[in-house]
C-alpha cells in the first residue's frame, strides 16, 4: 500500500540533501546575511564540537517573521512566479534554515530589526521550534545571530568522514570566494579550537582590492581587467598574466553566485594553460625560450588565474541542478562560451601573451602538413624576380613544434649554403617573405585564410650538388645545435641516424632502397624529386605501436608525406601489441650503431610457454639507454623503501638527516595542513618542526635519501644546490594532495619519482657506449623482469618494432651463371683482332 511519508520524515530526508556539508551550512548563513543587507559578517567555527556561529548587522527580523523562520518553504525573498523569474537574492527556496535546524541538536536565532529596539530569540531543539521570546540582553544594533550546536548529530557516518583541518580550510576558501563579489562587506572567520583568525577582510573599494587583501599585492599586480558583452551576456573581471601552481585562484561566478567545475572552467583552462614566464629567454645559441626545452616545461603544471563574473537574466540559466548551487546549465551555451572566449583572447592580445605557434593553431591545423603545390612558370617569374631559383608554396597552418623546428632547421641549412657562397644573400632576401609577420597575423586571427609563403625547394638540392663537388657531406647530413647537451648533432637524411662527430667526406656510403613489396596501397604523390629529401619528410609522426590500429585502410597522401608511408601502412595492416610475455622471448641479434639492440621477439598468438620456445618473428630495436634507465629506475624505487618500525608489514621511504635543517617559508594554509599531517610526512621521509614564534615557516631535518643523492651529484659536478627547491616542491605537492584528495595514501610521490628518474638517467648506459654480447643479453634479461619494460623513466618508448620477418620475401632468386665458354671465345677473338 502506497502511503504519504510523515512530515518529519520528509524533512529529515530532504535536509541531508539540501545541506550536504558544514561548508555548505556556513555559506548559506553568510549569503542570508548578505541578502539581509549586512555590511559586516562574522563567522566562528568549532570543528571538534561541530558548532557554528554567524553574526551580521543586516536588517534583522521582526517578531512576526521570527515565528515563521526555520519552517520549510517559508521565505521573504520570493512570493510569486514573477519573483522567481527576476531573482534579486541568493536564496529563494526556503529550505536552507529548515534543513540546518533538522540536522542540529540545538539552533538559536536572535534578531533585532531596524525599526525596533527589542531583540527576539527563537530556539530549535532536535528540529522542533520553540515559542519566540524577548531576550534579556538586547543587541546594540540591528542584525541577526545564528548559533548551531552539534551539527550532523543524526548522521554519524557523514560526521565521521569530516576531516577537521580540511573542512576548516574549505570553509575559509568559500568565505573568501563569497567576499570577492561583495567587497563592500567586511568578513571575519575565527577558529575557536585554535583561537586563530583565519579570515579578516575589511571593506574594500572593489574586487581588485579585495583580491589584494586575500592574496597580497604582488600577485594582484599580475592581474589585468577584462570586459566584454555579447548578446544577453556580459563578462567582467580580471585575468592573471602568469599561472599558479594549483587552481585555488580560479573564481567563476554567474550573477555573483560561485560556480564550480563547469564547461566554462574547461574553456578558461584551455585558453590560459600556456600562461607562465614564457617571455624569459635562455642563453642558448638559437635563443629559444626556456620552456621549450624538455627539462623546463614547468608551464604545463601551471593553472590560469581568473576572477570572472557573468551577468545575464535569470531565465538564461538553471543553477538548481544540485543543492550547493555550484553547477549551472545555460540555455545558450554557445553564446556564453563565445563571450568568454572573445574576452579572454582580447586580453591575451592586449597583453601580448599569445605564443607564436600557440595551441590554438595546433588544434585548428589542417591535415595538409607542409603540403607543397607547384606554381606555374609565370608565378615563379613574378615571385622570384630575376633569380633562377624556382618557388613553391608552403602552408603555414602547421603544428607548433613542427613549424618551429622547421624554421630552426631551415635556418641551419641556409647558413651552410651561405658559408659556401652558393647563392647571393640579396637574392635570398628578395625571395623570402617574413614568416614571423605572416604567422603573427594567423595567431591573432586577423586574416583567417591560409597564408602561402614562398620558399626555395631547390635550395637544398643546389646546395647539396655544389658541396658534393667540394667533397663536403652536406648532401646526406644535416646539423643542428642541441641546447640540452651543448653539442652539434649531425643527422643523416637517408638513414635517420644521428651522431655528435662530424662525418668524414671519405666515409663509405651504403645506398638505401625502399622496399615496397609488402605495401597494399598504391601511392601517387605530386611531390617531385627535388623535395624527396626535404626536412618535412624527416618529421613524419611516429605512432606508438602498443595501440591496436583499426583494420580499415584509408590513407590521405596528398600532403606529400610519402617517404614514411610504407612503414605507416604496414603498421595499419599488421598491428602489434607488446606484452610482458613477449619480452621473455626476446633474443639478442647484435648491437646497432652503438645505440640500439637488434632483437627478435615472438609476436605470434599463443600461450607464453609456446612463445618462449619458438623462434622470434618480429625484429625490434631496443633503445639501450631507455632500457637501462628503466631497469635502474625500478631498482632505485625498490631500494628507496624500508620497513616501518611503528607498523608491522608497512613500508616507508628511507630518509637522511640534513644539517643544518632547511628553513622553508610556507603560506598560512600550508602551515595548518602540514601541522596536522606530521605522521603522514614521516612515512614520506620528512621530519618537520615548526617555528615557535608562530611565523609561517618550518624546519626540515630529514628528507628522502634520494634527495641527498641528487644533491651530492649536483655538487660533485660543480652545479648549484638543488635540495631546497626539491623539498619545497615536495611539500607543495603533499599540501595540494591533502587539499584535493584528503588524507588518502597514494603511491610513490611524483617529486620522488622525478628525482629517481633523474638518478636513473644519469647513471644509465649512454649512446655510443659499446656493449659486448654478454652485456646485451644481461640488459635484455633485466628489462624482461621490469614491471613496465616498454618505456624509459621519462615515458619514452624503449622498444620499437622494425619488421616482421614472416612478411619478408623469402623466394630464392635464380641468378644466371656466366657462360665461360662464350667468354673464352670472346677473349681469344680480342687477342687476335683487338690489337689491330
Amino acid at each position: 500500500m502506497i502511503k504519504c511519508l510523515p512530515t518529519e520524515v520528509q524533512g529529515k530526508l530532504r535536509s541531508g540533501v539540501a545541506i550536504p556539508s558544514l561548508q555548505q551550512c556556513v555559506e548559506e548563513l553568510v549569503l542570508n546575511s548578505i541578502d539581509a543587507g549586512a555590511t559586516c559578517v562574522g563567522v566562528r567555527i568549532d570543528m571538534e564540537a561541530f558548532k557554528v556561529q554567524v553574526i551580521d548587522n543586516g536588517s534583522g527580523m521582526t517578531a512576526e517573521d521570527m515565528e515563521n523562520v526555520g519552517i520549510r518553504y517559508h521565505t521573504s525573498k520570493c512570493s510569486s512566479v514573477e519573483d522567481l523569474e527576476n531573482l534579486r537574492f541568493h536564496g529563494f527556496r526556503g529550505e536552507a534554515l529548515a534543513s540546518i535546524v533538522s540536522l542540529a541538536t540545538l539552533v538559536e536565532m536572535s534578531s533585532r530589526s531596524r525599526l525596533s529596539v527589542k531583540t527576539h530569540v527563537k530556539l530549535f531543539k532536535d528540529g522542533q521550534g520553540m515559542a519566540v521570546f524577548e531576550s534579556e540582553t538586547a543587541r546594540p544594533s540591528a542584525g541577526t545571530t545564528v548559533i548551531i550546536c552539534n551539527f550532523f548529530h543524526n548522521m554519524p557516518v557523514r560526521r565521521k568522514r569530516v576531516d577537521v583541518v580540511l573542512e576548516g580550510e574549505r570553509i575559509r576558501q568559500r568565505v573568501e570566494a563569497v567576499s570577492l563579489m561583495h567587497p563592500s562587506v567586511s568578513f571575519t572567520l575565527k577558529n575557536d579550537c585554535t583561537g586563530t583568525m583565519m579570515v579578516q577582510l575589511p571593506k574594500a573599494r572593489d574586487t581588485y582590492h579585495r583580491f589584494v587583501q586575500i592574496h597580497n599585492l604582488a600577485r594582484a599586480e599580475k592581474l589585468g581587467e577584462i570586459s566584454h558583452t555579447h548578446k544577453q551576456f556580459e563578462v567582467t573581471g580580471y585575468l592573471g598574466k602568469e599561472g599558479h601552481y594549483n587552481n585555488s585562484l580560479q573564481y567563476l561566478y554567474v550573477n555573483d553566485r560561485l560556480l564550480l567545475k563547469t564547461r566554462i572552467h574547461k574553456l578558461l583552462n584551455c585558453l590560459l594553460r600556456r600562461l607562465s614566464s614564457s617571455n624569459q629567454k635562455n642563453d642558448s645559441p638559437d635563443g629559444t625560450s626556456v620552456i621549450q626545452r624538455p627539462k623546463h616545461k614547468r608551464n604545463q603544471d601551471l593553472y590560469g588565474v581568473y576572477i570572472i563574473n557573468i551577468k545575464c537574466s535569470c531565465s538564461e540559466y538553471d543553477i538548481c541542478l544540485e543543492p550547493a548551487k555550484t553547477l549551472v546549465e545555460f540555455k545558450d551555451w554557445d553564446g556564453v562560451l563565445l563571450c568568454i572566449e572573445v574576452a579572454v583572447k582580447a586580453f591575451l592580445r592586449r597583453e601580448r601573451l599569445v605564443s607564436l605557434f600557440s595551441q590554438e593553431d595546433l588544434d585548428c591545423v589542417s591535415p595538409k602538413v607542409f603540403g607543397t603545390e607547384r606554381t606555374d612558370q609565370k608565378d615563379e617569374t613574378e615571385m622570384a624576380g630575376q633569380g633562377a631559383i624556382g618557388a613553391s608554396t608552403l602552408d603555414i597552418s602547421v603544428g607548433m613544434k613542427l613549424a618551429s623546428d622547421f624554421v630552426h632547421r631551415r635556418s641551419a641549412v641556409d647558413s651552410v649554403c651561405l658559408e659556401s657562397d652558393l647563392i647571393d644573400s640579396r637574392t635570398d632576401e628578395a625571395q623570402r617573405y617574413d614568416l614571423m609577420d605572416v604567422t603573427q597575423d594567423r595567431v591573432h586571427g586577423q586574416n583567417p585564410q591560409n597564408h602561402k609563403v614562398p620558399v626555395e625547394p631547390s635550395l637544398d638540392s643546389s646546395c647539396k650538388h655544389q658541396l658534393d663537388e667540394d667533397g663536403s657531406t652536406c648532401s646526406d647530413w644535416l646539423h643542428h645545435y642541441d641546447t640540452s647537451v651543448g653539442k652539434t648533432v649531425y643527422i643523416n637524411t637517408k638513414t635517420g641516424l644521428s651522431r655528435y662527430e662530424e662525418p668524414a667526406s671519405e666515409e663509405t656510403r651504403v645506398p638505401c632502397t625502399s622496399d615496397v613489396s609488402n605495401m597494399a596501397v598504391s601511392v601517387i604523390s605530386e611531390m617531385d624529386d627535388a623535395n624527396e629529401n626535404s626536412l618535412s619528410s624527416l618529421y613524419s609522426k611516429w605512432k606508438n605501436p602498443v595501440f591496436v590500429r583499426p583494420p580499415t585502410v584509408g590513407v590521405d597522401i596528398s600532403s606529400g608525406q610519402a617517404d614514411g608511408l610504407a612503414v605507416k601502412i604496414h603498421s595499419i595492416l599488421f598491428p602489434y601489441r607488446f606484452s610482458k610475455n613477449m619480452i621473455h622471448s626476446m633474443k639478442v641479434v647484435n648491437q646497432v650503431d652503438k645505440k640500439f639492440l637488434a632483437c627478435l621477439i615472438n609476436a605470434r598468438d599463443g600461450d607464453s610457454a609456446a612463445q618462449t620456445d619458438t623462434e622470434g618473428n618480429l625484429l625490434v630495436l631496443v633503445d639501450q639507454h631507455a632500457a637501462h634507465e628503466r631497469v635502474r629506475l625500478e631498482n632505485l624505487v625498490e631500494d628507496s623503501y624500508e620497513d616501518d618500525p611503528d607498523a608491522t608489514g608497512a613500508k616507508r621511504l628511507c630518509s637522511s638527516t640534513i644539517l643544518p635543517p632547511l628553513e622553508i617559508s610556507v603560506t598560512e594554509e600550508e602551515l595548518r595542513l602540514l601541522r596536522s599531517s606530521q605522521p603522514h610526512l614521516k612515512n614520506l621521509g620528512l621530519e618537520v618542526t615548526f617555528s615557535k614564534t608562530g611565523a609561517p615557516q618550518l624546519f626540515v631535518g630529514k628528507v628522502p635519501l634520494c634527495f641527498m643523492e641528487k644533491e651530492s651529484n649536483e655538487l660533485r659536478r660543480g652545479r648549484p644546490s638543488v635540495i631546497k627547491p626539491i623539498v619545497e616542491e615536495y611539500l607543495r605537492e603533499q599540501t595540494e594532495l591533502l587539499r584535493v584528495t584528503g588524507r588518502v595514501t597514494g603511491t610513490l610521490p611524483l617529486t620522488v619519482l622525478k628525482v629517481l628518474a633523474s638518478l636513473a638517467c644519469h647513471g644509465a648506459i649512454k649512446f655510443n657506449d659499446t656493449l659486448s654480447r654478454d652485456e646485451c643479453h644481461s640488459l635484455v634479461a633485466s628489462l624482461s623482469s621490469c614491471q613496465l619494460p616498454f618505456q624509459c623513466a621519462h615515458g619514452r618508448p624503449s622498444i620499437v618494432p622494425l619488421v616482421d620477418v614472416l612478411h619478408l620475401d623469402k623466394e630464392q632468386k635464380d641468378f644466371q651463371k656466366p657462360n665461360l665458354q662464350k667468354l673464352r671465345r670472346m677473349y681469344k677473338a680480342w687477342e687476335l683482332y683487338g690489337n689491330k
